[in-house]
């Protein structure tokens, strides 16, 4: 098992969640567990399943003394212990669930568009749902298909080389777990994966090929939000669709993947950071444009050049999440043709040295997009004055 490292980015969080072991229905009552509504929901199974290196989900129940709500999709595995959720008075949130439920009643019984309770068999509907949407996003956002991967496994060298499996090129399904409590997440990082994670935890399973993501509702005080722990999830398993993109052979670019799971999860709800400054006391904290736009106007931004020499959030700073997100936001609006070629570049097969890295980069700013580092910035501020608002 390979580690990618820990997302340690919140603050304390709150004591509101039922016992998962006596909260949780053991039969979900919109597939009743029947083989037919399973298929027609989209879904593999509803467990047992594998899962990781050397555990698959009766294990992790072992480990947990309690069993997760199980659903195996098309490219992920889910299990979540999220608690029953009720709708708050938030128009923006009531009319982004409404939507996705009306999406989930089109292939599930039982889904009634205006609820305002939000069951837990219902809740891992909804993220099994928005997994998925996020999968779909990722391969339009890069002009990728399903076929571009049928033919690739492990230890076959593909014409273009596309990675050693189906799953973006990974062999195996993404993994992801959302827990309400944060002990729970930590008895599964400790058992199975060597890791303290509390909070939220990423992690390449080696021997199975798969990319996991977990994280826990008490995590941050604004999870207590559904659209805010959905934001969350995307930013996380961004990560990994981005690191698993033709194999994770090599961790990608700091700023590249930052910047995009921020691009990805700000489409959810904007509202609900992964990141903010922990200064801001306003209710506009989230407003990121007329912030990044004062900051050109002053001339006061990192360059592209010390962009690229990011390895951690350390490094980035606390200005460094808005110019990640403007710029891969400015990249994401370039043709779809030059999105794929600079993706396809940055995860081609590399072993070499951190400069070596850089140097790549910045050929494919020229080979992808037809411009030099320098090019792309002075292009990209002259983007935001134009088009950011003042306020």
């Amino acid at each position: 098992m390979g580690s990618l490292g820990l997302l340690v980015l919140g603050v304390s969080g709150v004591s509101r969640a039922q016992n998962p072991s006596k909260a949780l229905p053991a039969v979900d009552p919109y597939t009743r567990g029947e083989v037919e509504a399973v298929r027609r929901a989209g879904y593999v199974s509803q467990g047992p399943f594998p899962w990781g290196d050397d555990h698959d989900t009766r294990r992790i129940e072992e480990a947990l003394g309690f069993a997760p709500l199980w659903i195996e999709t098309a490219h992920f595995r889910l299990g979540t212990t999220l608690a029953e959720y009720t709708l708050p008075g938030d128009k923006l949130e009531k009319a982004k669930v409404r939507g996705e439920l009306e999406r989930l009643a089109e292939h599930l019984d039982g889904i009634q568009p205006k609820a305002r309770r939000l069951d837990p068999w219902l809740r891992a509907h909804l993220f099994a749902q928005r997994l998925e949407e996020l999968y779909a996003a990722f391969l339009d956002g890069f002009g990728l298909e399903e076929s571009d991967f049928e033919n690739t496994k492990r230890g076959v060298l593909t014409d273009p080389y596309m990675g050693q499996g189906p799953f973006l090129g990974q062999p195996e399904k993404f993994t992801v777990l959302l827990f309400e409590k944060p002990s729970s997440l930590a008895r599964y990082t400790q058992t199975f994966l060597g890791l303290p994670g509390r909070t939220a935890t990423r992690a390449h399973l080696l021997e199975s090929g798969s990319l996991f993501f977990g994280t826990c509702q008490e995590y941050m005080r604004d999870f207590e939000t559904d659209s805010a722990l959905h934001a969350f999830v995307v930013f996380g398993v961004s990560w990994n669709l981005v690191s698993g993109f033709r194999y994770y052979g090599h961790e990608p670019p700091f700023w590249w993947a930052e910047g995009l799971a921020h691009w990805f999860s700000r489409r959810i709800d904007a509202r609900w950071n992964v990141y903010a400054d922990p200064r801001a006391r306003d209710d506009d904290a989230w407003k990121w444009r007329p912030k990044i736009r004062a900051r050109v106007k002053n001339e006061f931004f990192p360059s592209w050049d010390e962009m690229l020499d990011w390895k951690n959030l350390e490094d980035s700073g606390s200005a460094g999440h808005l110019i990640l997100w403007s710029r891969a936001d400015f990249l994401m609006q370039r043709a779809v043709e030059q999105r794929r070629a600079f993706l396809m570049g940055i995860n081609d097969p590399f072993d070499g040295t951190p400069e070596e890295f850089k140097q790549r980069q910045l050929r494919l700013f020229l080979d992808a997009f037809g411009a030099s580092s320098d090019d792309l910035e002075a292009d990209w501020a002259h983007h935001v004055l134009e088009t950011y608002p003042r306020r």
